[in-house]
């Protein structure tokens, strides 16, 4: 009945380890040169939906299909 999603416009990989329920995103930050820094969009989502309705958010979002 919910469904739950986090997205980075700039990302390596997505890894969720059950049965622990937890997710870990691989941001891409780099490279940066020491004392730089750089901002990176990013959203989590949780609502009542469907897979199908989260993937329709993200493409909103992030651009896409």
């Amino acid at each position: 009945e919910w469904v739950t999603g986090i997205a980075w416009e700039r990302f390596l990989s997505v890894q969720a380890h059950n049965p622990w329920e937890c997710m870990h995103l691989s941001v891409n930050v780099g490279p940066l040169h020491q004392g730089e820094s750089r901002e990176i969009r990013g959203k989590i989502y949780l609502f009542k939906g469907t897979k199908e309705k989260l993937l329709v958010r993200y493409w909103q979002d992030f651009g896409g299909h």
